[in-house]
């Protein structure tokens, strides 16, 4: 049985398809553009948290709630990382492969830059446009898949690894997060 790197962690044991895994081809339909060119699609939320996913407030600077507890997972979609080769992606979801997610809670998709709580200020950290975008509309308890253009994310510049990630965005990333809006904080 597969352990929790720890316990704020999400675990693979639990369920080996978990809803902040990378989308399969067929689950990269049914997204949402806005009028920047963010997209945006809802992802499932846990039945004990339907009802507050529906009426929960969303952040709201105006009224001192802009500040969030989220768990979020990123990944690139272009261009790809050079270890994110289609064979680590395919040892990674292989179960027989000591470099799987069902082999070692700590093997991460080649894909993945980013896994983890985050505690932010919308309006005041300095989150990427197309992230402010995409938080501002979620309620507590939702879930929420995004795809993040250059544009909206670090343009041509790109982030280095340092900034709270495990790999570096190249210059015009194509982003995807998988996001889940745990609490909104007054203050």
């Amino acid at each position: 049985t597969l352990k929790c790197a720890t316990a704020s962690m999400p675990c693979w044991d639990k369920d080996e398809n978990v809803w902040y895994d990378f989308p399969g081809e067929e689950d990269f339909t049914g997204y949402t553009a806005t009028p920047s060119g963010l997209k945006i699609k809802d992802l499932a939320v846990d039945s004990d948290l339907v009802e507050l996913a529906k009426n929960a407030p969303t952040p709201d600077a105006v009224k001192g709630s802009n500040t969030v507890e989220i768990f979020i997972v990123g990944y690139l979609l272009s261009p790809r990382y050079r270890t994110a080769t289609d064979e680590a992606i395919s040892n990674y979801y292989d179960p027989e492969s000591k470099l799987s997610k069902y082999y070692d809670i700590r093997n991460r998709d080649p894909r993945m830059f980013q896994i983890g709580r985050l505690t932010l200020t919308l309006g005041k950290s300095k989150l990427i446009k197309g992230f402010e975008e995409a938080l501002s509309t979620m309620r507590v308890g939702m879930r929420r898949s995004v795809i993040i253009p250059p544009e909206l994310a670090y343009g041509a510049r790109g982030s280095i690894q340092g900034t709270g990630f495990l790999k570096p965005i190249p210059p015009n990333g194509e982003l995807l997060f998988n996001i889940e809006l745990l609490k909104i904080l007054r203050g």
